[in-house]
C-alpha cells in the first residue's frame, strides 16, 4: 500500500513541475547572463524590467499586478508562456515577417 501512495505522489509531483512556467531569471546583478527558472506559486507572467536611464535590465517571475506598474523610470514587459522573457523574442518575430515580405518582392 504504501508503494502506491509513493509511486502517485511521485507522479502527482512531476505533473505540477511540468505545469509549472518557466521564466528567463538574472544570473548576476547586471543581467548579462540569464537562467531559465521555474516559477513558484503564484507566478503566472514573466517579466522583464528595464530602468529608463541606466538601462539595467531585471528579468525574473512576476504575478499579473507587476505588469500593471507605472513606476516612473521603470518600462515593465510581461508576457504569459515558457521563457517569453528573453531578449531575441522580438527579433525572432520581426525575421518571421520579413521574410514573407522580401520573397514577395523577390518573386514579383
Amino acid at each position: 500500500m504504501s508503494v502506491k501512495i509513493s509511486v502517485m505522489l511521485l507522479l502527482a509531483s512531476m505533473l505540477a513541475t511540468a505545469d509549472a512556467l518557466q521564466c528567463y531569471a538574472c544570473a548576476d546583478l547586471l543581467c548579462s547572463t540569464t537562467s531559465a527558472t521555474t516559477c513558484p506559486a503564484p507566478a503566472d507572467h514573466c517579466v522583464k524590467a528595464v530602468h529608463d536611464m541606466t538601462s539595467i535590465v531585471l528579468k525574473s517571475c512576476g504575478v499579473a499586478n507587476m505588469c500593471n506598474s507605472k513606476e516612473p523610470g521603470l518600462t515593465t514587459y510581461c508576457c504569459k508562456g515558457n521563457l517569453c522573457n528573453s531578449v531575441g523574442a522580438v527579433g525572432k518575430n520581426l525575421l518571421l515577417l520579413l521574410v514573407p515580405m522580401a520573397s514577395i518582392f523577390v518573386l514579383s
